[in-house]
C-alpha cells in the first residue's frame, strides 16, 4: 500500500502488526491515559497477552475464526509514522499514531453502534491529518472487500471524527436517539 504524507509532513502506513513491531506497540499503548481507553484503542490486547498472541487473534478475526457471540470477520491495521527506510518487511525508528478496524460486513447491533470502521489516534497526535489519511488509506480495503458503502455511526457530539469522514467524501445519511449508548447518533456513509 502507498504511503500517504500527512498534515504534518511525515510518511504514514496504514497495516497490520508484523513481528517486528512488538516494541513499538508496547511503547506506543502508554501513550493512553488509562488501561481501559488503551483496550479500547488496541482492540482486544490487554496485559499479559502476548504480543504473537494478538497477532494470531486479528489474523484470526480477519478469518473468522473463533469469534465471539456477536462479532463477525474485521481486519484491524495500525498507523505507523516515520522516516525510517523500509526494508526486509522491517520498520525502524517508527511509531504507532493510530489504529483503524475494518468490519467486513454487519448485524443489525453493528447498523447502530459500530458500523463498518472504527478508528482512533492516540492523544499526542491528534489534529495533524493522521485520521484522515488513515482512512483513505482504509477505503481501497473497503473496495476490495466488496464494501460498496461504509457505513459510520458517530455521536453527534464528535465533531473530529464527524469532520474526518466528511473531509473523506462522507455523506450524513440519518440521526437517532440510541438508547443503549444514551446519545444521538449519525450515520455517515462513503462510497468506495
Amino acid at each position: 500500500m502507498k504511503a500517504l504524507i500527512d498534515m504534518a509532513g511525515q510518511d504514514i502506513t496504514l497495516r497490520r502488526l508484523i513481528s517486528s513491531d512488538e516494541q513499538t506497540f508496547i511503547t506506543a499503548s502508554k501513550e493512553w491515559e488509562t488501561p481501559e481507553l488503551a483496550k479500547r484503542w488496541f482492540s482486544c490486547w490487554e496485559p499479559p497477552m502476548s504480543f504473537g498472541d494478538l497477532r494470531t487473534k486479528l489474523l484470526n478475526d480477519n478469518k473468522g475464526i473463533n469469534l465471539q457471540d456477536g462479532f463477525v470477520p474485521s481486519s484491524t491495521m495500525y498507523a505507523f509514522t516515520s522516516n525510517a527506510i523500509h526494508s526486509d518487511s522491517v520498520i525502524v525508528d517508527s511509531v504507532i499514531v493510530g489504529r483503524l478496524s475494518i468490519r467486513h460486513k454487519l448485524t443489525d447491533a453493528l447498523q447502530i453502534f459500530g458500523g463498518h470502521i472504527g478508528y482512533a489516534v492516540a492523544p499526542k497526535y491528534r489534529h495533524k491529518g493522521y485520521a484522515s489519511s488513515m482512512l483513505e488509506q482504509a477505503l481501497p480495503i473497503c473496495t476490495w472487500l466488496g464494501i460498496k458503502e461504509a457505513l459510520f455511526t458517530i455521536d453527534k457530539l464528535n465533531y473530529a471524527s464527524i469532520a474526518v469522514v466528511k473531509k473523506c467524501g462522507g455523506i450524513l445519511a440519518d440521526e437517532f436517539w440510541d438508547a443503549g449508548h444514551h446519545r444521538t447518533t449519525q450515520r455517515w456513509t462513503i462510497k468506495t
